[in-house]
């Protein structure tokens, strides 16, 4: 009985699959990113909602608006209102919380972070954007492409040429331009959440 040698792959074979997987990846990822990215904007969307409907629940049922987020993760009220005014016994009593799942500032679906105090603007109310210092100097832990697609996914606005950044609208901030070089005014960006 006569015993066939097994044969293995030869260099132009292996060269051939190699170039093929490399260029079905090469085609492939970008397309898979951006269906993933696609995902986020009715995310935010859907996130920023969720923290209205808690906001304006618990000014409904308090007749207060809060002063911090975690203040909607509550079981029993404390601390002060957006006014600074600390909670009287009927407001206690009224407090129906939680009213979210939020402990200390809050991270949206981009990654932005956001901090805990929320802050009156104008008559909305917003969660101002959270930095490496506690006066708002420092660098900002929110990012101007992520305030982009925030300001896509809440303001339907796709124009990303906003120099100067925005004052109006649910998504607000300003910009610094060094050397032509434009950035993020660490604490001016805010996501509003709430009418009063």
């Amino acid at each position: 009985m006569r015993k066939t040698a097994r044969r293995g792959f030869t260099l132009a074979e292996v060269l051939v699959t190699v170039t093929i997987i490399a260029v079905l990846a090469a085609v492939m990822v970008p397309a898979v990113i951006n269906q993933v990215a696609k995902g986020d904007q009715p995310s935010e969307a859907q996130d920023i909602a969720g923290i209205g409907t808690s906001v304006n629940t618990f000014a409904a049922d308090t007749r207060h608006f809060p002063q911090r987020l975690s203040q909607l993760g509550l079981t029993t009220l404390t601390g002060s209102d957006i006014a600074g005014s600390p909670y009287d016994a009927s407001t206690i009593a009224a407090f129906r919380g939680p009213y979210a799942t939020i402990t200390a500032g809050h991270r949206v679906p981009t990654g932005a972070t956001f901090s805990d105090t929320l802050k009156a603007s104008g008559r909305q109310l917003c969660m101002q954007d959270s930095t490496n210092s506690s006066d708002h100097t420092g660098t900002s832990f929110v990012t101007l492409p992520q305030l982009l697609q925030l300001e896509q996914s809440l303001d339907h606005d796709s124009d990303t040429t906003a120099a100067l950044g925005r004052a109006n609208g649910n998504v607000q901030w300003a910009q610094t331009a060094t050397l032509g070089v434009f950035s993020l005014t660490p604490g001016s960006a805010r996501v509003c959440v709430a009418i009063f």
